[in-house]
């Protein structure tokens, strides 16, 4: 018979262990010895500390997620405060390495003076602009270029 007896003078129910084919199968019953003379014990909880790494991990996941979304979006307040400043005679760095000097602006499209001998112009999109390195003349917030003057050494 498989599963529990419930009459009286039966055999206490099964927790563990296995029947054999005739029926009859070792039984352990929490406090009472076994045939060879050792106590039952019950199983442990399963899944306890799998539990607690399973939403720690998941707490570590969504806070990575969220500060790159964040970071996300500071990048892209940083791009669009550094194109809408822009203007004719910015000197500015493009995301391939080249430096120039702003001669148009256009929608999407900057014109770069990038030798002034030889008056070499280049095309780029405004979104390959990296950084702003100096602002032009005349825009607020210029800066004068300052060469460092040589101090003359008196002996």
């Amino acid at each position: 018979m498989n599963g529990l007896v419930t009459s009286l003078g039966s055999k206490p129910p099964v927790i563990g262990g296995s029947e054999s084919l005739s029926g009859e199968g070792t039984q352990l019953v929490p406090g009472d010895p076994n045939a060879d003379g050792t106590a039952g014990t019950a199983a442990p909880a399963r899944g306890g500390g799998f539990d607690i790494i399973l939403i720690g991990m998941l707490v570590f996941f969504v806070f990575l997620i969220m500060s790159t979304m964040m970071q996300n979006r500071k990048e892209k307040r940083r791009k669009q405060e550094l194109f809408s400043g822009l203007g004719k005679h910015d000197r500015v760095q493009t995301i391939g390495g080249i430096i120039g000097v702003i001669a148009e602006i256009a929608d999407n499209e900057v014109v770069l003076r990038v030798d002034e001998t030889s008056n070499t112009r280049i095309r780029v999109a405004r979104s390959a602009i990296q950084t702003v390195l100096k602002k032009g003349r005349g825009g607020a917030g210029s800066e004068a270029e300052t060469k460092p003057e040589k101090a003359e050494a008196s002996v």
